[in-house]
């Protein structure tokens, strides 16, 4: 019942102990003495002591007495999001200068990642690499099996196109024919020019995305997982062969949004 939660906290850094101890105060709005948290989350009393002391320091949590003892409450999760923004903010503050920091070379860099959450990374890695581009430059050149990633995770198209769009970031895809060709037709709404090739002739079961000066390579079958090779040559030679196939493929499939 609770797994998103989890999950949620999780992706914040709270362990699954110290995600038991907020949830439990959470559903206690009049707070919760430490023998109650310990009897409602069955996590020994040394142990709840020292969760509390590391959530009540990132007022994750807070307390006050009660006679002489302390009952500690949780800090409503709006609140915790909105410092958590800021601290993002005053992370993006900072970007630039990290980025010239880890860019200061031309040689090639390689990185792998491994199974769905190598996945998510990498299309995280879309997204990072284009959104701070002149508006221009941010465009996506891809050559994707499509339905394969359904497979893997219904969600991740959908959530990747909504921070795609936000971003503005355009996409140029020739996509494997052989899936309902509605899901990844040529969108105005989803900034999308799409052109098709058979599937049954030429099969595939990966995605080829360029993106600025990398190239992003995934799997979606197993061995699940991907990598990016980071050369601005190599890069550039791949949008130029992805311009070629583009050219040959003929005119782009109909803008699904003119049809409402």
């Amino acid at each position: 019942m609770y797994q998103d939660a989890f999950d949620a906290l999780g992706k914040m850094g709270l362990k699954r102990p110290d995600a038991k101890v907020y949830l439990a105060c959470l559903k206690a709005p009049a707070g919760l003495f430490v023998h109650e948290i310990v009897t409602s989350t069955k996590i020994k009393r040394s142990t709840v002591d020292l969760i509390l002391r590391r959530l009540t320091a990132k007022n994750i949590l807070s307390s006050f007495r009660e006679g002489q003892r302390r009952k500690f409450t949780a800090t409503a999760p709006e609140k915790i999001l909105f410092a958590f923004q800021r601290e993002m903010e005053d992370f993006k503050a900072v970007l630039p200068l990290l980025a010239r920091l880890g860019n200061e070379d031309d040689q090639t860099r390689v990185t792998f990642h491994e199974g769905v959450p190598g996945l998510r990374t990498l299309f995280d890695e879309i997204i990072l690499t284009l959104q701070d581009l002149p508006l221009p430059e941010r465009v996506l050149h891809c050559i994707t099996s499509n339905r394969e990633i359904e497979r893997l995770n219904p969600r991740f198209r959908k959530q990747f196109i909504d921070r795609r769009v936000q971003n503005r970031i355009r996409v140029e895809m020739i996509a494997q024919r052989g899936t309902p060709t509605e899901t990844w037709a040529s969108s105005t709404r989803d900034l999308r020019i799409t052109k098709m090739f058979d599937g049954q002739k030429y099969p595939l079961g990966m995605e080829v995305d360029v993106v600025h000066d990398r190239l992003i390579l995934m799997s979606f079958r197993k061995p699940v997982g991907g990598l990016v090779v980071r050369n601005r040559v190599l890069a550039a030679s791949m949008r130029s062969i992805f311009r070629l196939v583009w050219d040959l493929l003929g005119p782009p499939e109909p803008d699904s949004d003119a049809k409402a």
